[in-house]
């Protein structure tokens, strides 16, 4: 499996947090989050600018309406993902759209935890194939190493960054190039 994270940066964040938020989601939701590189998680600093964008991420989530699975089987696999990810100790329910109209459309599922709870659980770690992200809110640069080098291999790893942030991503480039099979940056 494969969680593709995306890997905000404060400086990036902070000139549009409300932007980034529409942008993840797209990806999140877009084909119903059934594509190999759809991001299910997200790393976002602790401050203003991640709260800016967990209130833009709920803002837009809730007009988001569920698109439909390729199979009941899937449906069926998203729907236990997300109920038990949304069991585990330390995770909140973010944000949430409605379900689509037609069947196995479920709403998608934005939730929220910190790097300490991902550090304790494997079961943070693992894939929900469908529209179901998990935010992770970090404090600083060794708080964000910590985390993806705990991350098993990925498709993709993202990173959102501005000229202020490249002395953060050089602290974590070394570890994703161990983590992704390719690392986009600021797309």
């Amino acid at each position: 499996s494969s969680i593709n994270p995306v890997i905000f940066f404060a400086g990036a964040l902070a000139e549009d947090s409300a932007g980034h938020a529409k942008a993840y989601l797209g990806s999140v939701t877009g084909s119903s989050g059934q594509l190999c590189t759809a991001p299910g998680m997200v790393f976002v600093p602790a401050g203003a600018a991640g709260d800016a964008f967990a209130a833009a991420l709920r803002g837009e989530t809730a007009d988001v309406a569920g698109q439909t699975m390729l199979t009941q089987g899937i449906y069926n696999s998203w729907v236990q993902g997300v109920e038990n990810l949304g069991q585990q100790a330390g995770v909140e329910l973010l944000a949430e759209g409605s379900k689509g109209a037609t069947e196995n459309a479920p709403a998608p599922s934005i939730f929220s935890t910190g790097v300490e709870q991902l550090l304790d659980n494997p079961v943070l770690h693992e894939e929900i194939f469908g529209a179901a992200s998990l935010v992770i809110r970090y404090e600083n640069a060794a708080d964000l190493a910590s985390a993806l080098s705990k991350l098993e291999g990925q498709l993709t790893a993202t990173l959102q960054l501005n000229d202020e942030d490249h002395e953060a991503v050089a602290a974590v480039l070394p570890i994703l190039e161990r983590k992704a099979g390719r690392i986009l940056a600021n797309g």
